[in-house]
């Protein structure tokens, strides 16, 4: 409490003032669950860029069992990553609501 600059008593209405207009309003910004935020940030994972380059340069290079299988792989990581992110996007906004 020393650190904060209080007591167990709280705050003074002059405190609370001052600490108002210096750090502001004690909220929670608004959040909305936006899916295509949620898909531009799966697709920019390095890790899937290589993934994608390297199905890539296999198709090319006559392996298309292999990037097939990556291209499957690359899919279902990326559902999967979008699922589970979007619904706690849309649990963030649930509780923020």
């Amino acid at each position: 409490m020393a650190k904060l600059g209080t007591h167990s008593g709280g705050l003074t209405s002059q405190q609370a003032q001052l600490r108002l207009k210096a750090l502001g309003s004690n909220v929670v910004r608004s959040h909305q669950a936006r899916p295509s935020l949620v898909l531009l940030r799966q697709l920019r994972s390095p890790l899937l860029v290589l993934l994608t380059l390297t199905a890539a340069i296999s198709f090319f290079l006559g392996e298309r069992a292999d990037a097939v299988i990556i291209a499957v792989i690359l899919t279902a990581s990326i559902g999967l990553g979008f699922f589970n992110e979007y619904r706690a996007e849309r649990t963030g906004q649930a509780l923020h609501e």
